[in-house]
């Protein structure tokens, strides 16, 4: 992992964090312009509701969108959650 990786990666997780997502259920890596980021999604602290489908939708597409803002040299975030289908930023929670 080169340096900048590195550098993407912590900055992927202070996102994370500040939005109150638990990173210790994630993994997180980066290869050239993509983050994937992988693993089981939960809240922790803050008002999100683990059972309520449609703010977590709301609180990760504006994570998402922080995330883009933030990482300028970023073009792709690969999100492979389990129980959530994520694709171009549309969110569905899995039966």
């Amino acid at each position: 992992m080169s340096k900048k990786d590195w550098e993407i990666n912590n900055t992927v997780k202070q996102v994370l964090t500040k939005n109150h997502i638990d990173t210790l259920q994630l993994k997180i890596s980066t290869v050239k312009d993509s983050v994937n980021i992988k693993g089981k999604l939960n809240f922790k602290g803050g008002k999100i509701e683990a059972n309520d489908e449609l703010i977590i939708i709301q609180h990760m597409r504006k994570t998402e969108r922080e995330l883009k803002r933030g990482l300028k040299e970023v073009k792709h975030i690969k999100w492979d959650l389990e129980g959530w289908d994520v694709r171009h930023n549309h969110w569905r929670k899995m039966s």
